[in-house]
């Protein structure tokens, strides 16, 4: 997911109350939010379930600060069988996915990168 945005720029971008309405009316009280991005936001704006990662912008993120993420949704997963994880970057791109396939292969649904 790209960025929650605010003001003028959630014309363009996700509109973070229309977030937070979505996320309460379908996973209220089971949705745990990491912003991998640099930018930050209230973490009351969503229960202050928000992990803030803080990655740097097309520059892969160090192994350390990866296996956190990694073992933080793993253990909010494991907490309750209705919990989800809502992942963003700036982009909605490159991050989120360096993060959510690093998540799946921490916990080996996939034994190697390749098909």
């Amino acid at each position: 997911m790209s960025f929650p945005a605010e003001g003028v720029e959630s014309a363009i971008k996700n509109n973070i109350e229309d977030v937070r309405l979505f996320l309460d009316s379908r996973h209220a009280g089971h949705y745990a939010v990491y912003n991998l991005s640099r930018r930050s936001y209230r973490p009351s704006r969503f229960h202050n379930r928000v992990s803030e990662c803080n990655w740097q912008v097309r520059r892969a993120p160090n192994l350390r600060s990866l296996y956190s993420v990694c073992k933080n949704m793993h253990v909010w997963l494991k907490q309750d069988q209705r919990n989800i994880c809502i992942v963003h970057c700036l982009d909605g791109r490159a991050a989120s996915a360096v993060a959510v396939c690093s998540f799946l292969c921490f916990c080996r649904l996939f034994t190697t990168a390749l098909f």
